[in-house]
């Protein structure tokens, strides 16, 4: 009894050892291992494709991926592990995100990620047209023009000052004529209304 004991311990193990053995190795699943542009680039525009290349084999048609909600195109894309995806153009939008689903072709596992690339283009709708600037002889002469009407505003206005200040001064200034002057102008009569007394002479010549 004792010695079938070691001998059964050591079927045991061997059965064991040999189901070991003859387990299939556990499949990876896909997963993407980069991407043309690189993920997290920053672009000038909306690139016309993106490349995904996979650590296994995929078929494009497992290959799912959207942008803004949007189904995409995936062709082939060099070599069984490379798909390509066809972008359109988009405006208004300062990032492209592309949401990505692959099924893997042996287990049929799905795996999920994303993709995003910041966009340094400002989009065209939301740019304002350029402001011209005005030249520097046109800036010079505006201001000249400027300080020139204030300098007649203030001399107009210092002007009509001064003559408000002088004014009064003046009027005392001038003499008036004093009321008996005006009496006797009243009563002399008027120079053409006077007449030369003439002399008659009455009786002819005698002659001797």
């Amino acid at each position: 009894m004792r010695r079938r004991a070691p001998s059964l311990l050591t079927a045991v193990l061997a059965a064991l050892a040999a189901l070991l053995l003859a387990a299939p190795p556990a499949s990876a699943h896909t997963e993407l291992m980069s991407s043309t542009p690189d993920n997290g680039a920053r672009l000038a525009r909306t690139p016309a494709t993106v490349t995904l290349r996979f650590s296994e084999p995929v078929d494009p048609a497992d290959v799912h991926i959207r942008a803004s909600g949007r189904p995409l195109g995936v062709i082939r894309g060099g070599g069984d592990k490379a798909v390509e995806v066809t972008v359109p153009k988009t405006s208004g939008q300062d990032r492209l995100v592309l949401d990505g689903q692959v099924l893997d072709m042996e287990d049929g596992h799905s795996t999920s990620g994303a993709l995003s690339f910041p966009l340094t283009a400002k989009p065209s709708g939301s740019s304002a047209p350029p402001v011209p600037q005005p030249s520097e002889t046109v800036h010079t002469a505006w201001i000249t023009a400027r300080w020139t009407g204030y300098l007649a505003l203030a001399l107009y206005v210092g002007g009509l000052a001064l003559l408000a200040l002088l004014w009064p001064q003046a009027a005392q200034a001038v003499p008036r004529t004093p009321p008996a002057m005006h009496a006797v102008q009243e009563a002399r009569p008027p120079a053409a209304s006077r007449t030369c007394p003439t002399t008659s002479h009455s009786g002819s010549a005698r002659h001797p």
